[in-house]
């Protein structure tokens, strides 16, 4: 009985590290996350100080097109994975088996997602000079820091 236990703690151990992850990376690409809120620094704010120029702004602004339409499949079918998930742990009698076999499935959608957003930083960093790479990076770094754990 405690072999079982111990085995079904894990996969929802696993899970749980598994959901964190995918909404890491879900904040780190939606709409109000900080690689979305450099696109609006570029055409608000941070122009002026990357210095990009019009022709480099429509480069962005059509990436940025090409980016969201992959993100958003990826994201509903990421969605729809972990929907299936919880209806699985919810279900009597899931097994560890078929709960990794859907794990699996949600660690390929994030993977595929984390190919999508490296693939389009690389695309855009092509677009600047040197000068504007480093700043770019810059506020991507400052972007994504952890922040301070939320007391109770």
């Amino acid at each position: 009985m405690k072999s079982s236990t111990t085995r079904i703690f894990q996969a929802l151990l696993i899970v749980s590290l598994t959901l964190n992850l995918a909404l890491i990376t879900a904040w780190l690409v939606s709409p109000a996350g900080p690689l979305n809120q450099f696109e609006h620094d570029l055409e608000q704010e941070a122009r002026p100080d990357l210095g990009i120029t019009q022709d480099q702004l429509q480069e962005l602004l059509s990436l940025e097109e090409e980016f969201y339409s992959a993100r958003h499949a990826l994201c509903r079918e990421l969605q729809e994975d972990r929907q299936k998930l919880l209806i699985l742990l919810e279900t009597p009698g899931a097994t560890a088996s078929t709960v990794e076999e859907q794990r699996e499935r949600i660690l390929a959608a994030q993977g595929e997602m984390l190919d999508v957003t490296v693939e389009r930083l690389l695309a855009e960093k092509e677009i600047f000079d040197e000068e504007q790479q480093q700043l770019w990076f810059k506020s991507l770094r400052d972007r994504v820091r952890c922040r301070a754990p939320m007391t109770p």
